[in-house]
């Protein structure tokens, strides 16, 4: 079983959520936090396989991962 910080439970529920590319400030306001912490925690679950980036100038997020019981 994977460990899931709360930080990372926040950002995973708004990606899966609504399924497709936001960008960081948009997620970042839906799962109440800052910018920076969800920029660095992004990255980090971009390096674990959890999510998907996009963009050079802005970075846009997808989740990666399936929840069971979701399509």
């Amino acid at each position: 079983m994977v460990e899931i910080n709360p930080i990372e439970r926040a950002l995973l529920s708004v990606l899966l959520r609504y399924r497709t590319f936001k960008n960081t400030t948009f997620i970042a306001g839906k799962a109440q936090m800052s910018w920076n912490t969800a920029e660095k925690y992004l990255n980090r679950m971009e390096a674990k396989g959890w999510v998907t980036k996009k963009g050079i100038k802005r970075s846009y997020w997808k989740a990666k991962i399936k929840v069971k019981g979701t399509q």
